[in-house]
Order: C-alpha cells, then structure tokens, then sequence
C-alpha cells in the first residue's frame, strides 16, 4: 500500500529465509508464540533452536521461551529416565563380546 510505513515482516521480527534455515529476530515471547502456533496448526512437534549469538540468545531461550512453553504444556519439564536410552523406551542391547561368544568349549577325547 503506498505511503504504508508500517515495518515488514522482517524488520520487525518474525521468521526470515536464509540459506541455512529460517532466521528468528525477535523476543522470547513472540517466538514462544509462533512455536505454540506451528504446533496447533500441526506444523511441527519438534525442532532445533540455534542461538545466533549465544551468550544473549541461550538465556532467554531458556529463561524466555522453553519455560514459556513449559507453562504451556508444549516443553519438556522432565524426563523419566535417567538416559535417553531409558526415556525412549528401548532396551539395552548385549555387549558386543557376549553376543559374538560361542558358548563353552566342548570337551573332545
């Protein structure tokens, strides 16, 4: 629309296309927002989040936006095993040795 000044989309924050991935700027509450709305709308159930500059961006990621969908229901807020292995459920396989042993020697006179 002419004469618009309003700020686009990627100005003012919001997912952007880059080569790597889509590109967040914004606050912790505006990207908790669309995560839970990817989420409804079926979108997703699950992603990486890379922090741009760490030292800022991994604190309010997690202060910010994880406990913001923890609230929510939509984050983890513990696991029930103690590792991953246990938290998904799967068995522990044999150790290598054991399953590659033939048994006992048999005797022979």
């Amino acid at each position: 629309m002419a004469g618009d000044t309003r700020p686009s989309r990627a100005t003012a924050g919001g997912p952007r296309r880059t080569t790597d991935g889509p590109l967040y700027r914004g606050g912790p509450v505006a990207l908790a927002e669309l995560i839970a709305d990817w989420h409804r709308a079926g979108a997703t159930d699950g992603f990486p989040l890379v922090p741009v500059e760490p030292r800022r961006d991994l604190e309010r990621l997690v202060n910010g936006t994880v406990a913001l969908l923890q609230h929510r229901g939509l984050f983890h807020t513990f696991y029930p095993g103690g590792t991953l292995r246990e938290h998904l459920g799967l068995a522990r396989p044999a150790h290598a040795i054991t399953r590659a042993s033939p048994g006992p020697p048999t005797g022979t006179s």
